[in-house]
Formats: structure tokens, sequence, C-alpha cells
């Protein structure tokens, strides 16, 4: 996860947190970019899931 919270630093989570603000926020948005997803929340949040 990336957020402002953090000051943009790469944080480690479970790839249940993106899926889970995937469906409670009508706005964010699943995209693929490249090798890896991005779960966008919004400017300010996103998650980037990988493969393992």
């Amino acid at each position: 996860m990336k957020s402002l919270r953090n000051d943009f630093a790469a944080v480690e989570c479970p790839p249940s947190a993106a899926w889970a603000d995937l469906e409670r926020y009508d706005f964010a948005r699943l995209v693929e970019c490249d090798d890896k997803w991005n779960v966008s929340v919004h400017g300010n949040l996103w998650y980037e899931l990988r493969e393992a």
C-alpha cells in the first residue's frame, strides 16, 4: 500500500486489504499496469498487487 499517511513509501499489507477497499469504495478501480495490478482508491491511496 502507498498512501499519504506513510509519505508514499510502500508498506506491505495483505492482499485482502486491497480487495476490501475495492469493494468498500465505489470509486476505487482495479487497473492493470505492466506486470502488476493496482487498486486505485484515490490519488493519495493505492495498492500494488504482484504475483507472489
